[in-house]
């Protein structure tokens, strides 16, 4: 059913449904067809059409059992131009809105079409019907299809299209291996305090506040690299990463492989180490100790000041993040780390940070490829990884080696050592 105009009714329509989740094609249904009582194909003259419209009732169905969140589209052409190659060669807007607009004609779907005297920036959403309910009582398991594996962003954050040369073909590669032992992995989520199993997401307990939602669908990989293919490169998508692991929200630590418990190792002061390599030396102190500071002021403030790119920035990001009070503080304690780390103070906030991301990146694609190759299926997590515990010594010993030897030949070169 097809609702005009969005804001027609009480002119809020839309913030009803507090924080949509924009259409995706990507949820792909790994189990049975969804039972429909009519032939579905028989609306549509497209084939390619009538897929879309199947994907996008995985979305819909998929959020309606979980989160609950309306799903948002554009019916804007202009939004679609040049968003196949991440998306998919069906986000296209003949597909997308036929399909919409014909799953809403025979009831599937509820489809509240936004107009132009709605607050500007505002999209289209679509719900499920009472009718669609009833059908997927007992809905398929959905898995995930990130369509491109190797994403390129500019400053802006936006995606960007490429030349497929050998390099990403081989980096593509490595990625289609991790998601091919992740699939061929039973990774689940055990009974656990604070975490209610809604469908297929895991409604984590917000303490008061918003509950977190962690979408176990979202069960493949796909590395993202910025502005150029020698920064960033880590790797996003799975389930797991949606996890914190921190203080005493330790919900990683509840995630299964194969029926068996898992364990988790992260480098320490990864990117601390790597800059002090950069510089020709070796970080052989605590990082994050310095007097009349708390190391858990020190840790974020040292971390921002190595990705900021410039020191106005890095003072800016301590106080937004209330690190420090005001900007006084944040100097103070700016001069306070550059004179704890005197050997690369002279990196400090000059944008280093992405290129960091580039070489801890290399580091756990060579952690991945040995597990990998010893039939052992990691979960990575940026700068650390998850294996069933049973392996977990084996994965620091290939971690701690790979770090060493990264360490060495940075260090050898010594790229950004100060200029005497």
């Amino acid at each position: 059913m097809e609702i005009l105009p969005e804001y027609g009714i009480d002119g809020n329509l839309k913030q009803s449904f507090r924080r949509d989740k924009p259409l995706s094609l990507k949820q792909v249904n790994r189990t049975l067809e969804i039972p429909f009582p009519f032939d579905l194909g028989s609306y549509f003259d497209n084939a390619r059409t009538e897929e879309t419209a199947r994907l996008i009732l995985h979305d819909v169905i998929l959020e309606s059992q979980g989160a609950g969140r309306a799903i948002s589209y554009s019916a804007n052409r202009n939004h679609y131009s040049g968003r196949q190659v991440f998306d998919g060669s069906l986000y296209t807007y003949r597909h997308v809105v036929t399909a919409i607009r014909t799953l809403a004609r025979i009831g599937l779907i509820e489809n509240h079409v936004a107009d132009n005297t709605g607050p500007s920036g505002q999209q289209s959403i679509i719900l499920p019907t009472d009718f669609l309910r009833e059908i997927i009582k007992n809905p398929p398991v959905f898995g995930f299809n990130p369509v491109q594996l190797v994403h390129l962003k500019d400053a802006n954050k936006n995606r960007v299209d490429y030349r497929l040369t050998e390099q990403i073909r081989k980096l593509c590669m490595e990625i289609a291996a991790l998601n091919e032992a992740t699939l061929a992995s039973d990774i689940d989520f055990m009974d656990t305090p604070g975490v209610e199993k809604r469908g297929q997401f895991l409604v984590i307990d917000g303490g008061g506040q918003e509950p977190q939602f962690a979408n176990t669908a979202y069960d493949q990989f796909y590395s993202v690299y910025n502005q150029t293919w020698n920064e960033g490169g880590r790797k996003y998508g799975h389930w797991v990463q949606q996890l914190s692991q921190k203080g005493e929200r330790l919900y990683r630590d509840s995630v299964t492989i194969n029926g068996n418990l898992t364990s988790e190792y992260d480098y320490s002061c990864l990117h601390g180490q790597l800059i002090y390599a950069l510089a020709g030396h070796r970080l052989q102190v605590d990082a994050y100790t310095i007097d009349g500071w708390e190391r858990e002021t020190v840790k974020p403030a040292f971390n921002i000041l190595i990705n900021a790119e410039r020191e106005a920035q890095a003072i800016g990001a301590l106080c937004w993040h209330g690190i420090v009070p005001d900007r006084r503080a944040g100097e103070r304690l700016m001069d306070a780390i550059r004179h704890k780390h005197k050997p690369i103070a002279h990196l400090f906030h000059s944008g280093l940070g992405r290129r960091l991301m580039r070489i801890d990146s290399d580091i756990m694609g060579r952690v991945i490829a040995e597990l990998l190759k010893m039939g052992i299926c990691p979960i990575p997590i940026h700068d650390s990884a998850r294996v069933e515990t049973r392996h977990f010594e084996t994965l620091i010993e290939i971690m701690e080696r790979n770090l060493d030897k990264a360490l060495q030949q940075l260090s050898r070169k010594g790229e950004y050592t100060r200029a005497a």
